[in-house]
């Protein structure tokens, strides 16, 4: 950890050294998850040659060392360097602050596509746009808790250091403590920032059926269920790379109406999610188990 801390200190293009050796040794010499990020992009690139889905692969790894050291960064920042970085643009923030305006909480639908280690900072990117609705105080990160103890609390510090106030920030928040904290918050708005495509389950309590990129499965739907019940806003937030170090956010909202269900939440969000795989492939996380 120490380590890790020292090097978070580097300026980026630094670290980007060391990200291409790291890309190399992951996917020629120790070919991590090879097999399974080989057999995603088989599974959802039929159409493609054999040659133009090893080079998504190529290019998969390449990125997946970019969000390593991109989040060893992240961690070493405070709000000055990374606005200064401009890692992220918010590219329409003013359409959350309208959606916001009728003072209903909102659940914030993300994925694993992009890097989604930097979902910290989200405050410092919508406020270089103008005025943000996402203040430390009403953004809520929702995370998986890890097995490991002390790499729960390392990435606990990293994915809020550039706040303000990381060590009063009372925003992280573990999945099974967030309907509680909906509940004690229920009179107070809300901004839940969830990361829906952890995986497609086929047999998990509270699954609906999608079809995510041509493959029918099912995915866990919480954040849908917890939205509908207690009438909050839904957004898509979309996440494209533009260059090395430099990302955009967009945000769509996902209409509701009285008839909508989750099933009808979670086809959308995939569609959504699907579209920016189509179009950006070798930025999403492939090397999960998807569809089995």
């Amino acid at each position: 950890m120490f380590v890790i801390s020292l090097l978070s200190r580097l300026p980026l293009r630094v670290l980007y050294a060391f990200a291409s050796v790291l890309a190399f040794v992951a996917h020629r010499v120790l070919k991590y998850r090879l097999r399974v990020v080989r057999g995603n992009i088989d599974l959802c690139f039929p159409h493609l040659s054999v040659e133009e889905r090893e080079e998504i692969i190529g290019n998969y790894y390449k990125h997946l060392a970019d969000i390593i050291v991109e989040a060893v960064w992240f961690g070493g920042c405070n709000r000055e360097r990374l606005a200064k970085q401009q890692m992220v643009t918010a590219l329409n923030p003013e359409v959350v602050k309208k959606l916001s305006d009728n003072g209903r909480s909102m659940v914030v639908l993300s994925s694993h596509h992009g890097n989604w280690e930097l979902s910290g900072g989200i405050g410092i990117y919508c406020s270089a746009r103008g005025e943000s609705a996402f203040k430390e105080y009403n953004t809520i990160y929702v995370y998986k808790k890890l097995t490991s103890k002390a790499w729960n609390e390392f990435m606990h510090r990293n994915r809020i250091a550039p706040l303000d106030a990381p060590e009063q920030f009372q925003g992280y928040i573990e999945t099974n403590e967030v309907l509680r904290h909906v509940i004690a918050n229920r009179n107070e708005q809300k901004f839940y920032n969830f990361i829906t495509d952890q995986r497609p389950y086929r047999t998990a309590k509270g699954s609906v059926p999608v079809t995510f990129m041509g493959q029918q499965c099912q995915s866990m739907a919480a954040a849908a269920n917890l939205a509908l019940h207690y009438g909050f806003n839904i957004v898509y937030q979309r996440m494209r790379w533009v260059s090395r170090g430099h990302y955009t956010y967009e945000f769509i909202p996902i209409e509701v109406n009285d008839s909508t269900t989750a099933q009808d939440i979670m086809n959308r969000y995939y569609e959504l999610l699907s579209q920016d795989i189509m179009s950006q492939p070798e930025q999403y996380l492939w090397s999960h188990k998807r569809f089995s």
